[in-house]
């Protein structure tokens, strides 16, 4: 819905997806962070968590969207987003 545009109006929606770049790599907008994925197009969205639990959900220009969860994960290595379940999610 948010990504969509049906929440927001246009100017907001591209105001929130013009992002800039940050020192750790990612490029943030106004609540949404844009991931590059290799050999796609990028996908827009959010990611959280709590000591043992992660969450991010990304959806792709083309409508496309994928949300992992995870729990009992190892809190000192962050889940990627760049993965074979995420690219299979995304092509094509």
């Amino acid at each position: 819905m948010l990504l969509g545009g049906r929440l927001l109006p246009a100017r907001w929606l591209r105001r929130m997806l013009d992002t800039l770049p940050r020192e750790d790599g990612h490029e943030y907008g106004m609540g949404v962070v844009r991931y590059p994925l290799p050999g796609e197009s990028p996908v827009y969205g959010h990611r959280g968590g709590y000591p043992g639990y992660e969450c991010i959900a990304v959806r792709s220009a083309a409508g496309r969207a994928v949300v992992l969860y995870t729990n009992a994960l190892d809190v000192s290595e962050p889940q990627l987003i760049d993965t074979a379940f995420v690219r299979a999610a995304f092509d094509g």
